[in-house]
């Protein structure tokens, strides 16, 4: 009976937290993992990094995943549980942490929502505002997330770090975000319903830094190159907006994260 409080009373208090578009991201083990450890997966929201935790909420979550060298298993846990998944690794490799949200609906006053779309880079969706004279009329909006964290487990190959994982929205890096290119750039490719998108403002952001340390736009082949001036945790991030055709909402967003420790 009293576990049974515990989870009814963590899934009141994570379900009536109100909605609002924030970065999201799951925050990033350690490097290098010895095999056979066990490994939490954290999650983390906010405007600013390095955010606020966030618990393992059912209502919200659609999958979360382990893409380990040789398979893919789901990510267990319990309603209200921080870290949100615990794992144990034991094949030797690069592994892939993804997440997958649910939408959730959220209202936003005038200019808080220019504001964001200023910050994000959507630059499309401020000209249709414009034109549809909505600049002063809240916005309805249905956003979800979409998040990836690397890290490998012993000595093994990091080969592996470019896998696509079938998000909606996904940021791939291109070259090794753990070694990375001489001249200390992360090499990205953005794809949006698996096919590259173009135009989309990708941020490099780290802990301790006030504002992104890099970012730059998608080019014709969603592709863009981040400079990383130190090691550490590192988050890359993007979203993309549409304007919906549903009745419930006038925009719908993509948020997502990519997330690695550089040594």
């Amino acid at each position: 009976m009293k576990r049974r409080t515990l989870v009814a009373v963590a899934l009141a208090l994570i379900a009536s937290t109100p909605g609002r578009a924030h970065d999201f991201w799951i925050e990033p083990p350690p490097s290098v993992v010895p095999a056979g450890a066990r490994v939490g997966l954290g999650l983390r929201v906010g405007d600013e990094y390095p955010g606020e935790r966030y618990a393992r909420n059912p209502n919200h979550l659609e999958w979360f995943r382990i893409f380990e060298p040789e398979s893919t298993v789901d990510v267990d846990g319990s309603p209200g549980q921080e870290p949100a998944g615990v794992i144990r690794v034991s094949r030797p490799g690069l592994y892939v942490a993804a997440y997958r949200s649910g939408d959730t609906p959220t209202d936003i006053e005038p200019q808080k929502f220019e504001n964001y779309l200023a910050a994000k880079g959507l630059d499309d969706a401020r000209r249709t505002r414009l034109a549809r004279h909505e600049l002063d009329k809240p916005a309805r909006e249905r956003f979800s997330r979409c998040a990836k964290a690397l890290f490998r487990v012993g000595g093994g190959s990091p080969l592996g770090f470019d896998r696509r994982v079938g998000l909606p929205l996904e940021i791939i890096p291109e070259t090794d975000p753990f070694g990375g290119s001489g001249d200390g750039t992360l090499a990205v490719l953005v794809l949006l319903d698996q096919k590259p998108r173009s135009g989309l403002l990708v941020l490099a952001s780290r802990p301790g830094a006030s504002e992104a340390v890099d970012s730059q736009r998608t080019d014709g082949d969603g592709r863009a190159r981040l400079k990383l001036d130190r090691a550490g945790e590192w988050r890359i991030s993007t979203v993309a907006m549409k304007a919906s055709e549903r009745k419930d909402a006038d925009w719908e967003s993509l948020w997502s994260s990519l997330t690695f420790r550089r040594p």
